[in-house]
């Protein structure tokens, strides 16, 4: 639910967005997702979970929290977020590509042992947690970005504002082609921000509407 074939998304909003100013970048993000935990689009794992008790928040996070440690990270404590923040997810996944990239370098069969961990690492980073619940943060950020810029009569706002819809898109894009890449199963239900699961008896076609609903 949320992904993007590749081929149908461009690159371009990433580029331009880097090369904003450390400030236009800042107000952007405070536009959209606002000072406090956005309901409409938040970039938290554990605010897509069917599940709201606190025991089951507290075992994700600390699952995520896990792999970081893993490797010896953890989230910078001059700027304190939880480890489930889409940034800090996809930082790890960054530095488990360029670590697995580094080791392939060597040829003795330890640093095959040592790269072939590395790839485990990802595949079950990806498949329990970025994999499922991305694409649908990177859609419902679509739509806040719509909802922010409609009728914006800053020009310049406007389209700085834009380029993280065009994050966004890349975003689900990027999912599908990590979660093919690692022979990872789609995820087939309805996931959002205080979005009940479907009925046991629901089919697929059946959350359609609740969807749209969800939407509007």
């Amino acid at each position: 639910v949320g992904e993007r074939l590749p081929a149908e998304v461009s690159f371009a909003p990433v580029v331009q967005w880097l090369r904003l100013d450390a400030g236009r970048r800042e107000h952007a993000c405070q536009r959209v997702f606002g000072l406090v935990i956005s309901r409409q689009c938040p970039p938290y794992e554990t605010e897509y979970l069917p599940w709201k008790d606190a025991t089951h928040r507290a075992h994700k996070l600390a699952d995520v929290a896990g792999f970081y440690n893993a490797f010896g990270l953890e989230p910078n404590a001059e700027s304190p977020e939880r480890p489930d923040h889409v940034a800090l997810e996809l930082e790890f996944v960054a530095f488990l590509l360029e670590k697995h990239l580094t080791i392939c370098h060597g040829r003795a069969p330890a640093v095959s042992e040592n790269a072939l961990t590395c790839r485990n690492a990802l595949a079950a980073f990806l498949s329990d947690h970025a994999a499922w619940w991305m694409p649908t943060f990177g859609r419902c950020l679509e739509r806040r970005v719509e909802l922010v810029t409609n009728g914006m009569l800053n020009a310049a706002g406007r389209a700085d504002i834009a380029l993280l819809g065009g994050l966004a898109r890349v975003l689900c894009a990027w999912v599908a082609a990590e979660r093919s890449l690692f022979e990872i199963a789609p995820v087939c239900r309805l996931i959002g921000p205080e979005v009940p699961l479907p009925d046991a008896g629901d089919n697929a076609c059946g959350t359609c509407a609740r969807v749209a609903e969800v939407k509007n």
